[in-house]
């Protein structure tokens, strides 16, 4: 008889997914009342005091996403970025992406700009971090 190989598969894939689920699930109990407009507010709290920070964006709005774009002085944005993963492990993404038009008008075609990205999960420390990070950097 031939083992059912790809069936064993479906089935441990499955068990994965059913663990990785209950790992969120405990990891919301942990964290009911944070959430990303609370971790992003707390960054640009941060960031705003910072000289040399460029913040991009419509942050009056009663409702926006949790990325948060910037620049520090006239510093490329790939090299912040760089910096930000090798000194800190904070992952951002530098560059245009994928939106040219909007680099134009903002004038950052050159130096790009770099994205933080907040999740459900990031905590304050992480975000103490970030503003610790960026105060460094733009020294």
């Amino acid at each position: 008889m031939i083992p059912d190989v790809q069936g064993d598969i479906v089935v441990d894939a499955l068990r994965l997914l059913r663990r990785a689920g209950d790992a969120l699930g405990e990891l919301s109990r942990q964290r009911p009342q944070v959430g990303r407009k609370d971790d992003v507010g707390r960054f640009l709290a941060g960031v705003r005091e910072i000289p040399g920070i460029a913040l991009y964006g419509a942050f009056d709005q009663p409702v926006r996403s949790a990325i948060v774009s910037l620049n520090v002085g006239d510093i490329d944005s790939a090299e912040i970025s760089d910096a930000l993963m090798q000194g800190w492990g904070i992952a951002t993404r530098p560059g245009a992406h994928c939106a040219p038009l909007m680099h134009r008008a903002l004038g950052t075609e050159r130096q790009g700009i770099v994205r933080f990205s907040f999740g459900y999960f990031n905590t304050d420390e992480e975000v103490d971090t970030a503003i610790d990070a960026l105060r460094d950097l733009a020294c």
